[in-house]
This record gives structure tokens, sequence and C-alpha cells, in this order.
């Protein structure tokens, strides 16, 4: 969220992953904000999308140790160099929250095509 926007923002270790932390950080607060705003509506519908994009981002994370750790059982020379560490650190980063967030509109997306399924039924 919003903390991890600002620290990504004043990092000097994020290299080349600094603006996607910084983005993932804001899409974070992003959907928060929009899921307030549905549900202040009334519109239950649209604030589940949108909780389930916050949900997703924010469980990014998860993704970041799981491919840190199947990178680290398959390949261990990431740690013999502070570099290839910083390297890794920020594919493994970036690859992480991507893949979140990407999991979070899949997860949109086939919700909805399944309702239309059974609305259609």
């Amino acid at each position: 969220g919003i903390t991890a926007t600002q620290m990504s923002m004043y990092s000097d270790g994020l290299g080349y992953a600094q603006l996607p932390m910084v983005l993932a950080g804001l899409y974070d607060v992003y959907t928060c904000v929009a899921a307030y705003l549905y549900i202040m509506c009334g519109d239950v519908t649209e604030h589940r999308k949108w909780m389930i994009r916050n949900f997703c981002v924010g469980a990014g994370s998860i993704f970041v140790r799981i491919f840190a750790a199947f990178w680290a059982a398959f390949d261990l020379e990431f740690m013999r160099s502070k570099e290839f560490y910083g390297k890794m650190n920020h594919v493994v980063l970036c690859t992480g929250f991507a893949a979140g967030a990407i999991f979070g509109e899949y997860w949109v997306a086939t919700r909805a095509q399944e309702k239309k399924k059974w609305l259609l039924a």
C-alpha cells in the first residue's frame, strides 16, 4: 500500500525494480479506495471485484517468497555475489507482485464467466 510506495521510492537497493514496486503500491491503494467507494454506494458486486484485486496484489508478497524459494532450490549461485543476489531479488520482486495482480484479474474474469454460465442455464 502507501507504505510500500514510500519505502520503494526512497530505497537505494531496488534498482530497476523501484518503479514497478512504486506502481504496485499505488495499485494496492487504488484498489482499496475503489472497493471502499463501491461499498459506500451499495454496489456489493463491484466492491467484491475490487477487494479481490486488492487482496491479490497484496498477496504478491507470497508469490515473491514462492519464486525466491524455487530459485534458491534450483540455483544457489546467487548467494555468492552481492550483485547477482540484487539482480535475482529485483526479478523476483517484479514477477511476484505482477503475478499477484494478474491472478486477481484472472480470478475476477473467471468468476464473471462462471456467473454467466449459471444465469444462462
